[in-house]
């Protein structure tokens, strides 16, 4: 089987997002911030992983192989807009842990 694009779209794109969610949290990719918040991954990485596939699974409930190019195309597109969501919803779980 070939590596094509959409291969290297279902592997990047939500780990560099993830990235880009722990960097806007201020969480280690190491750390269980995420996990002890009831997210089940074993370390923050795969938790914001996790997390980002859940929400790209929102926007598009089929199965990625089934997916066509155009909405590949679309949930790239929508990655901000989820990051922005996932970014406000978790800083606010967070910060609420810290207080208590």
């Amino acid at each position: 089987m070939a590596f094509n694009l959409i291969d290297s779209w279902l592997l990047l794109l939500p780990n560099r997002a993830a990235n880009l969610l722990l960097n806007r949290l201020e969480i280690s990719r190491a750390g269980r911030d995420l996990v002890n918040r009831g997210v089940s991954a074993t370390n923050n990485f795969v938790g914001a992983v996790t997390l980002i596939n859940k929400e790209i699974k929102k926007h598009n409930s089929k199965d990625r192989k089934d997916w066509s190019a155009e909405e590949f195309k679309l949930a790239h597109e929508s990655i901000e807009e989820i990051l922005n969501t996932l970014t406000r919803q978790w800083k606010g779980i967070l910060s609420e842990k810290a207080k208590r």
